[in-house]
């Protein structure tokens, strides 16, 4: 487990021990933004982003489809249906994400009128103070970022609740599915604007290089946090290829296919 805060650089927690009552000192600018709680993503904003993307397609289907050739137009279906699956499965995975967050990371609470970072895991709390640079300006986080990890290997030994175990393996089979689903709605685009060339390197790295064919040396394991949910983010030796998170690459997928629409029209005009 890895918990992080950035004010002007990285503090990682990971190298600090949790001791009931201790208080860090630590110098550091003035930054002014407001609080970022722990695991915290903006699950709305993504939802609307998969919602975009499907009205962008329905719209690209009336604006073309009467270019279309039958198989264009039966993968035109395939393509609306699986968005809208995608934006499912999307949001039950973020619940999952909050909730496995939770449970298992630790617990973040910043006072700005004191300036002071308390962390609080399995009855033990941290706290870090932290000095203003300048005393008349307060200093504020500028974000958080926390994250989880776990093997598969020995899920049942372990003293995770039945819960938590339920959650975890209901995260893993929807987030493999999502990404095979995301895959196949690149390849669609592809047959429908019939460019080949055309494919999402986000979504393609964790479908072909993390699920399908892994490389060696990689751990079939599972991530949580304010990234989302994550592919394969424990490995034994120095990896090639990694998962930044589902929250990412959901975004990037959609910049992707609404660049082929925007690409598509401006070849019409010309």
């Amino acid at each position: 487990m890895i918990s992080s805060v950035r004010l002007e650089s990285l503090i990682n927690f990971n190298d600090f021990r949790f001791r009931g009552g201790s208080t860090l000192v630590l110098t550091c600018p003035n930054i002014f933004t407001a609080p970022v709680l722990f695991a915290q993503v903006n699950l709305d904003m993504a939802t609307e982003n998969i919602r975009t993307l499907y009205k962008a397609t329905v719209q690209y289907g009336k604006d073309r489809g009467s270019e279309f050739d039958q198989d264009q137009m039966e993968i035109s279906k395939e393509l609306k249906r699986r968005i809208k699956r995608l934006e499912n499965d999307y949001n039950r995975l973020m619940k999952i994400n909050t909730l496995l967050c939770e449970a298992k990371l630790p617990k973040t609470h910043f006072d700005e009128n004191i300036g002071e970072i308390s962390i609080s895991h399995k009855g033990t709390t941290l706290s870090l103070k932290v000095e203003r640079a300048n005393p008349s300006t307060p200093v504020t986080l500028l974000d958080c970022t926390s994250v989880g990890a776990y093997s598969t290997e020995g899920l049942d030994d372990n003293e995770d609740s039945d819960v938590v175990g339920e959650l975890q393996m209901e995260m893993e089979r929807i987030l493999e599915h999502y990404y095979n689903s995301a895959f196949r709605i690149t390849k669609i685009l592809q047959e429908i604007t019939r460019r080949k060339n055309y494919h999402c390197h986000e979504i393609t790295i964790v479908r072909n290089k993390l699920i399908e064919h892994p490389e060696a040396g990689s751990i079939y394991s599972f991530g949580y946090g304010s990234s989302g949910p994550i592919i394969k983010p424990m490995f034994f030796d120095q990896k090639e290829w990694s998962d930044a998170g589902l929250v990412h690459n959901t975004a990037a997928l959609v910049k992707s296919v609404l660049n082929i629409f925007a690409l598509e029209y401006a070849k019409k005009r010309n």
